[in-house]
């Protein structure tokens, strides 16, 4: 009676672990997602800046509604190709989602900066918020708001040149 019982309903999870310890033991599944993410991460680490450039246009056409002649390097991502402040959350999950990497809130693109007293005052950029904008954004060249501080050029620093130094590093990083 009970044997006969049980029988039949042993034999098939048997062959389902035995294929499953045949592909992998079952603490290395613990580990696949982040297994999985390091192979899949070691192409892109070796992408040549034309291909991150490609890539970082490819999300920029999308994402904008810009014709992919106007993304160059120095095409700045507000002035130059009318990015909004709400565009720019679209920007990084794409770019998450072109390179395979987490971008964190205020990584890519610091918030509330310019609302920061210490950091602007009478529409400049203090040395206390240009050092705050340094820190967090290592992938953006300064020199045009080292030049003029007024707080409307914090704008022009984000280009798509930018973008490319931005998904480089971390892509370097990964």
């Amino acid at each position: 009676g009970r044997v006969g019982h049980t029988i039949p309903a042993r034999p098939e999870p048997g062959r389902i672990r035995a294929h499953a310890a045949d592909a992998a033991p079952p603490h290395a599944a613990d580990r696949s997602p982040g297994a999985k993410k390091k192979t899949r991460e070691e192409g892109p680490a070796e992408m040549t800046r034309e291909e991150i450039l490609s890539n970082v246009r490819e999300v920029l056409v999308d994402a904008l509604a810009v014709d992919d002649e106007d993304v160059t390097e120095d095409a700045t991502l507000i002035g130059d190709l009318g990015a909004e402040s709400i565009d720019m959350l679209d920007i990084s999950f794409k770019l998450e989602q072109a390179f395979d990497f987490k971008i964190e809130q205020g990584e890519l693109f610091p918030e509330n900066v310019a609302q920061d007293p210490e950091y602007v005052q009478e529409g400049k950029v203090t040395d206390k918020g240009l050092a705050e904008l340094k820190a967090k954004m290592p992938h953006v060249d300064f020199t045009k708001l080292e030049a003029d501080r007024s707080v409307t050029k914090v704008a022009d620093i984000l280009t798509v040149g930018t973008l490319v130094n931005f998904c480089e590093q971390k892509l370097q990083a990964a």
